[in-house]
């Protein structure tokens, strides 16, 4: 039984938090300006930078290593594509 009393807690909070991100004023939503300002804060700013850094490297070692198999199969003689270095 206390367990069921746990989840209509837990339902009736959400339920109030959702009706009451709804409530309008000035023509906006709470539910709007609470994302505006996660959207504009200097914390969102540096995680997106962070993240786009995050995926160069990721793709430059990607890029990297698949010319560095290249290369490796192309002297081992296992590929029909040219080197692209004779190192």
């Amino acid at each position: 039984m206390d367990e069921f009393k746990f989840v209509m807690k837990c339902f009736l909070f959400a339920t109030a938090i959702v009706l009451f991100s709804q409530v309008k004023t000035n023509d906006e939503t709470f539910e709007t300006k609470a994302e505006m300002f996660l959207q504009d804060s200097p914390t969102a700013h540096f995680i997106q930078q962070s993240a786009e850094g995050g995926a160069k490297v990721l793709n430059q070692t990607f890029q990297t290593a698949k010319s560095f198999l290249k290369r490796k199969m192309a002297q081992a003689g296992g590929s029909v594509e040219p080197s692209e270095s004779n190192d």
